[in-house]
C-alpha cells in the first residue's frame, strides 16, 4: 500500500511551536508503502536569503518561504526564470485541483490520469498532490499567496493515492510506466513505505528511458530509506529546517540530498494555504531544481547525453556534485551530498560543465560522465591521450570492480584498454592495464570511505583510440549458499554487506549438540552496519531451513537461539528484510549456555568420573543425567575458585528424580564453599544432577566429580573395625569393591569369621567373599562359601598376635550389596 510522508501543521499551530503525534506502523506483510508523520516542537521561520536578486511579488514569498532563499533562488532565476513549458514533471500523488493561486500552471491534462478511481480526472481531495504541485511550478510573481520554482514547468499529474492518502502498490507503479509513455522527464514521488519488485521495476522501466525519478526519504527518522526512495536508481530526499539542521522526522543515509521540509508553505486545493512537514514537501524542490537544469541546458544548446539512463547518471552527478556541504566533511550519513543548491548547479553550465568540443566526457573532476552502481556507460576515446572521466559514489565497507572492455570482449572498438581511479580529489588511487578478458582492463576496489570517486578510461600508452565500455558492480563478499568461504567460530563475530538487492551472505558454523547458541545479526540499530533491518537464517548441513528471524535483536535486528540436536557444520545467511535493502552488518555467536537446564539435557556423568562447565549467568543451572544404583551411596562434588578448579566462589547442589523433582540439594559440604551432596538411592535408574551458583546469583567456572561414597577402605588405612565375638554391617557399593575392617587377633587362638547376606537375611549381596589378610595388608586366606547358602566362613588359627584385616567383597568381584561381618573364638573341645 502506498500512503504520504508529510504532516500537516496550520497556521495557528505554526506560531505556536506545535507538534503532532508520530506514528511509525511497519507491516511485514505486504511490503507496501505507509504513512508517517512527523513530530515538530518549537517551529521556526526565519528569513534565509542568500541573494538578493529577482524577487517575487507573492506576498508570503518574503514572510513564509524560508525555503526558496535556502536553495539558491532567487540567484537561480537569474540564470533561468522559471524554466520550460516543454520540460515535463510527473507529479505522482493525491492528484490537482487548481486553486486560485495555480491558475495559469500548465498542466498536461491529455494524459493525466486517476488510478485510484480509474478515470481521467485526479482531482486533489486531501490536498498533498496540490501543495507538492504548488513548490515545483506554482504560479509565481503574480502578487497572490506563494511563489514555485520551476513555474513555467508543464505538470503531469497522476492520482496514485486517494482522497485518504494511500494507495496500492500496482497504482504507483502504473502512473510511473504511464509517465514515462506521456513523455514525462522527470518523475517526483512524495510517497513511501516498504519495498515492492513491482515499483523497482517501474523505477527501472524509468532509468532506461532516461526519466529522472525523486522520491521522498521517509520520515522515520531512522538511518535507513523507505521505497521507492530505496531503490537504486532513484534519488532519495531528505529534509532540513530553516537553520539547516536534519528536520527531527528526516531518514538519513549518504546517498541522498536534502531540501527544506519543515515548515513549507503552499496552495492547498480550497484556495487557503498550508504549512506543512516532511520529506514529501523536501522532494519537490528536488523535482524542480532537475527541471530548472533542463530548461537551462537547451537553452544554452548544450549537447547534454540524450533521453537514455545515461541523461539521469549525468543529472545526478550534477545535482550530488553542486551542494550545500553539511555536517561532516563530504558525503556523511547525516546529510547525504548536502543541500541542494539551484544557483550553483545552473552556474556549473554556463561554460558547458563538459567535455571540450568533439570529446564524449571530459577528463577530470567537472566531467559530464556519471556511472551508477550496477550500471555502465559507453563512450569513445576520440584522440591519442584522451581520457574520459566518470564519476562514481561508492558506499563504506563494501568492495566494487570495474571493467573497461574494448574489442577484445566486442563491448567496443579500442584494443587495449587503460583503467584509472582517483578520489573525489581527482588523485589517482589505482591504475589497471588487464586483468579483464585479453587486453581488457578490470580493477578491483574495497571504499574505506564512501562518497564520490572517478573512473578514467583510456587507451594502454595513451596512442590509441575506440570506443568502449564501462562498468562498475559490487563484488559479493560471501556466497549466498554452501560454497562459501565465510568462516564463523562461536565466540566470536565478522563483518559483511548486503550488497544487493535479495543479496544473502552464508556462513558455516561448528556447533556441538547439546549445547545451545544465540546468533545476532547487527546493523544500523546498534551501530553495528549501515543495514536498517537485517533477516537471520539457519541451515542445516545440507542447507535446508532451519529457522529463521527478523526483529528479536535490538530495534530490527535479528536474533536466533538454538540447541543444537547434533554435532555438525550449520550454515547462518545474512540477509535483508526486504529485498531491496542493502547495507553493512555484524554477524556473532555465541554459546548461550554450555549444558541444558532441565531434564532435556543430553550430557552424561558416570561414577569415577568429572567434567567442567561454566554458570554463565545468574540463576543459570547445569544438569547432567547420572545413573545411581539401588542402595549404593554417592558422592558428588562441586568444586570452584576454593579448590582452585574453577571461578565459581559459591557453589550449589541440586539432586532430581528421573522426572525432575527435587530430591536434595547441598551448599558447602567441600572444601571452604565449595559443594559436596551424599546420597544413597533408593531405587536404580536415572537421576540428574545440577551444578549452580548459592542463591543464584553468581557466575563462575567449575569442575563437577562425581564418586562412591565408599564406607570402608581397601587397604590397611581403614577406619572399620570389628571386634572380636562381635560384628559390622556395611555394603559393597560397586562391583569390585572391597570393605577392610580391622581385627585384633590373639596367638594360638583358633577363630571363625563370617560374611553372611541374602542367604540368612542378614543383608542383600547375593554371594558374599571374604578375605583375611595380615597386619602389613598381605593374603593368607580367603573363602567363598561355608557358610550357610551363598554366605562365606572361614576359619583362622593365629600364628601371632596383632592386628589381622578381613576384606568383604563379592564373588568375581561383580555384584553389590549389603552384608553382615561377625566373628568368633572356636571352641578347641566340644562341652559334651
Amino acid at each position: 500500500m502506498a500512503e504520504l510522508t508529510d504532516y500537516q501543521l496550520t497556521p495557528a499551530a505554526l506560531a505556536a511551536g506545535l507538534g503532532g503525534d508520530v506514528w511509525s506502523p511497519k507491516d511485514p506483510t505486504n511490503g507496501g508503502l505507509y504513512y508517517e508523520a512527523a513530530n515538530l516542537v518549537g517551529i521556526q521561520v526565519q528569513e534565509n536569503y542568500l541573494r538578493a536578486e529577482w524577487i517575487p511579488n507573492d506576498p508570503l514569498y518574503t514572510s513564509n518561504q524560508w525555503n526558496l532563499p535556502s536553495i539558491g533562488m532567487p540567484a537561480a532565476w537569474d540564470y533561468n526564470l522559471g524554466g520550460r513549458s516543454d520540460i515535463k514533471v510527473a507529479v505522482i500523488d493525491t492528484g490537482l485541483t487548481i486553486a486560485s493561486d495555480l491558475q495559469g500552471v500548465n498542466v498536461d491534462w491529455t494524459n493525466a490520469w486517476d488510478f485510484a478511481n480509474n478515470d481521467s480526472s485526479p482531482s486533489d481531495g486531501h490536498g498533498h498532490g496540490t501543495h507538492v504541485t504548488g513548490t515545483i511550478a506554482g504560479t509565481t510573481n503574480n502578487n497572490l499567496g506563494v511563489a514555485g520554482i520551476a513555474f513555467n514547468t508543464t505538470i503531469l499529474p497522476f492520482k496514485a493515492l486517494s482522497d485518504g492518502g494511500s494507495g496500492s502498490d500496482l497504482w504507483v507503479a502504473n502512473a510511473i510506466n504511464q509517465a514515462i509513455s506521456a513523455g514525462a522527464d522527470i518523475i517526483s514521488m512524495s510517497l513511501g513505505g516498504g519495498y515492492s519488485a513491482l515499483m523497482e521495476q517501474a523505477c527501472q522501466n524509468a532509468y532506461n528511458n532516461g526519466v529522472f525519478v525523486v522520491a521522498a526519504a521517509g520520515n522515520e527518522a531512522q538511518p535507513s530509506l523507505s521505497y521507492p526512495a530505496g531503490y537504486s536508481n532513484v534519488l532519495a530526499v531528505g529534509s532540513i529546517t530553516s537553520s539547516l539542521a536534519l528536520s527531527s522526522f528526516s531518514n538519513h543515509v549518504t546517498n541522498m540530498v536534502v531540501a527544506p521540509g519543515s515548515a513549507i508553505t503552499q496552495q492547498l486545493p480550497s484556495g487557503s494555504y498550508g504549512t506543512w512537514n516532511g520529506t514529501s514537501m523536501a522532494t519537490p524542490h528536488v523535482a524542480a531544481e532537475v527541471a530548472l537544469l533542463l530548461a537551462e541546458a537547451r537553452d544554452l544548446g548544450l549537447a547534454i547525453p540524450a533521453k537514455s539512463a545515461a541523461r539521469v547518471d549525468w543529472i545526478r552527478g550534477k545535482i550530488t556534485s553542486n551542494t550545500l556541504d553539511l555536517g561532516a566533511a563530504g558525503p556523511d550519513s547525516t546529510f547525504g551530498y548536502g543541500e541542494i543548491q539551484v544557483d550553483r548547479l545552473l552556474a556549473s553550465i554556463q561554460t558547458g560543465g563538459g567535455p571540450p568540443s568533439g570529446d564524449d566526457y571530459a577528463g577530470g573532476t567537472n566531467t559530464n560522465g556519471y556511472i551508477t552502481v550496477g550500471g555502465s556507460a559507453t563512450g569513445s576515446i576520440e584522440t591519442a591521450g584522451d581520457r574520459d572521466w566518470f564519476r562514481v559514489d561508492l558506499t563504506a565497507g563494501y568492495t566494487y570492480r570495474f571493467n573497461l572492455e574494448g574489442s577484445a570482449t566486442s563491448q567496443g572498438t579500442l584494443a587495449d584498454p587503460y583503467l584509472y581511479f582517483y578520489n573525489s580529489a581527482g588523485s589517482l588511487l589505482g591504475q589497471a592495464d588487464g586483468g579483464g578478458t585479453g587486453p581488457n582492463a578490470r580493477l578491483t576496489y574495497l571504499a574505506a570511505t564512501g562518497g564520490a570517486f572517478y573512473l578514467g578510461a583510456g587507451a594502454s600508452g595513451d596512442g590509441d583510440t575506440g570506443t568502449y565500455r564501462l562498468a562498475a558492480s559490487v563484488v559479493d563478499d560471501y556466497a549466498g549458499d554452501a560454497t562459501t568461504t565465510g568462516l564463523l567460530a562461536v565466540g566470536g563475530n565478522i563483518s559483511g554487506a548486503i550488497e544487493t538487492s535479495a543479496d544473502r551472505d552464508w556462513f558455516s558454523i561448528a556447533l556441538n549438540a547439546g549445547s545451545q547458541y544465540v546468533f545476532d545479526l547487527e546493523g544500523s540499530a546498534t551501530g553495528r552496519g549501515t543495514l536498517s533491518d537485517p533477516y537471520l537464517y539457519l541451515y542445516t548441513a545440507g542447507g535446508s531451513l532451519i529457522t529463521f528471524d527478523d526483529d528479536t535483536g535490538v530495534g530490527y535486528n535479528s536474533q536466533i537461539t538454538y540447541r543444537a540436536g547434533v554435532s555438525a557444520t550449520f550454515y547462518l545467511g545474512a540477509g535483508a528484510y526486504a529485498d531491496g535493502l542493502t547495507g553493512t552488518y555484524r554477524l556473532a555467536a555465541t554459546l548461550n549456555d554450555d549444558y541444558a537446564g532441565d531434564t532435556s539435557t543430553p550430557t552424561s556423568l558416570a561414577a569415577g568420573g568429572s567434567l567442567t562447565g561454566n554458570i554463565e549467568r545468574a540463576g543459570d543451572r547445569d544438569w547432567f543425567r547420572v545413573t545411581l544404583l539401588a542402595g549404593s551411596n554417592y558422592q558428588f562434588d562441586l568444586q570452584g575458585s576454593p579448590s582452585g578448579q574453577g571461578t565459581l566462589g559459591n557453589s550449589y547442589l541440586y539432586l532430581y528424580s528421573s522426572a525432575g523433582t527435587q530430591l536434595s540439594s547441598a551448599d558447602n559440604g567441600g572444601n571452604g564453599l565449595d559443594a559436596r551432596l551424599l546420597y544413597t538411592a533408593a531405587s536404580a535408574g536415572t537421576y540428574f544432577i545440577a551444578a549452580a551458583a548459592a542463591g543464584d546469583a553468581l557466575t563462575g567456572t567449575y569442575s563437577l566429580g562425581m564418586s562412591y561414597a565408599d564406607d570402608y577402605m581397601a587397604n590397611t588405612g581403614t577406619t572399620g573395625t570389628v571386634a572380636i565375638n562381635g560384628s559390622q554391617t556395611g555394603r559393597i557399593e560397586f562391583a569390585g569393591d572391597r570393605d577392610w575392617l580391622r581385627v585384633p587377633l590373639v596367638s594360638g587362638r583358633q577363630y571363625t569369621f563370617d560374611l553372611e547376606g541374602s542367604a540368612t537375611g542378614q543383608g542383600t549381596l547375593l554371594d558374599p567373599y571374604l578375605y583375611l589378610y595380615n597386619s602389613a595388608g598381605g593374603l593368607v586366606g580367603s573363602s567363598d562359601g561355608g557358610g550357610t547358602g551363598a554366605n562365606a566362613r572361614l576359619a583362622f588359627a593365629a600364628a601371632s598376635s596383632g592386628n589381622f584385616y578381613l576384606g568383604a567383597g563379592a564373588a568375581g568381584d561383580a555384584g553389590t550389596g549389603t552384608y553382615r561381618l561377625s566373628t568368633a573364638v572356636s571352641d578347641d573341645y566340644a562341652a559334651s
